[in-house]
């Protein structure tokens, strides 16, 4: 089993990771499934996990569920169990299961504990990791939510074997992506490897690692350098963190459009930053601009919150 560590929680990977999951001191446990989760991985969590819940929660799957009744009915079963505040819900599913499960648990009774079981290829690399919890309102995505650390993911290679081709390739794309942006030799790996000889477990150790090494740890992402009046500054670890992404992977691209962007602050989980869009209808338009920082920012380090343009 591997373990890789972030500043508020591990992220277990590999066939034993089930068997770690720490559960003693909680006074009750729930396990949020779907009807696919429930017949495929339900049974094989237990048995590995060797945990007794207390409650079985069954929502239906699919994006068009991750709504404000999915969350009334996971309550109500919450309610009715006579859950407390030291009661523990475990999200064994997809992105949809873990986005809307740590959302639940987070509001209920100002907010129990959960981890993330995550069973889909996309929700082991991306979804489960970050905090990043939320649901749609109407046809907003994500439109409702917040930022909060599970106790624990534990990523169990065997329940992919669940997915069809289509999930896989799925999940494989947002690897790729990962591979382009943080590190040649891991692209070269993925290049050099057909999709059914990869060894999942390896793979998905090496993206999360990659990105808690980069992007928690400091580390340079890609060479570049930052401006002049920037390192005459005394800035916080965290604050050069922001700055070298701005400075490498974002202000290049806005530049070549006419607009600019630079770091003012950050305070209290927001980056405060200067942006001047090209034009109201180009891609790097003040608008445009803000939701691209925003969301690169708040992918890759987990104690930015939001972005203000200035």
């Amino acid at each position: 089993m591997k373990v890789v560590h972030s500043s508020t929680y591990d992220i277990n990977i590999g066939k034993g990771s089930l068997q770690t999951i720490e559960y003693s001191t909680y006074s009750a446990i729930a396990i949020l499934v779907d009807e696919h989760t429930k017949m495929h991985c339900l049974d094989i969590f237990l048995k590995e996990s060797q945990i007794n819940p207390n409650l079985i929660i069954k929502i239906h799957s699919g994006e068009e569920h991750k709504n404000i009744s999915s969350c009334k009915h996971i309550w109500r079963q919450l309610t009715n169990a006579q859950f407390d505040r030291k009661s523990l819900l475990i999200n064994l599913g997809g992105g949809v299961i873990g986005d809307m499960g740590g959302f639940a648990a987070s509001c209920y009774k100002r907010g129990i504990d959960f981890i993330q079981v995550p069973t889909s290829l996309l929700a082991m690399v991306d979804a489960s990791v970050g905090g990043k919890l939320g649901i749609d309102l109407e046809k907003f995505k994500n439109q409702i939510g917040l930022f909060k650390s599970p106790k624990g993911v534990y990523i169990f290679p065997d329940f992919l074997q669940t997915l069809n081709k289509r999930q896989i390739i799925s999940g494989y794309a947002e690897i790729v992506k990962h591979a382009l942006i943080i590190d040649k030799n891991y692209w070269q790996l993925l290049m050099e490897t057909s999709i059914e000889k990869i060894n999942w477990e390896d793979i998905k150790h090496i993206v999360i690692s990659l990105i808690n090494e980069f992007y928690s740890d400091g580390k340079d992402l890609i060479l570049g350098k930052i401006s002049k009046s920037d390192e005459k500054k005394d800035f916080k670890e965290i604050e050069k963190k922001i700055i070298k992404i701005l400075e490498t992977k974002i202000k290049p691209a806005v530049a070549r459009d006419g607009g600019d962007i630079k770091f003012i602050a950050f305070k209290e989980g927001t980056v405060t930053v200067q942006l001047q869009g090209s034009c109201s209808g180009c891609p790097s338009s003040t608008i445009t601009l803000k939701r691209g920082v925003e969301n690169l920012l708040t992918h890759y380090i987990l104690d930015v919150k939001r972005v203000e343009a200035i």
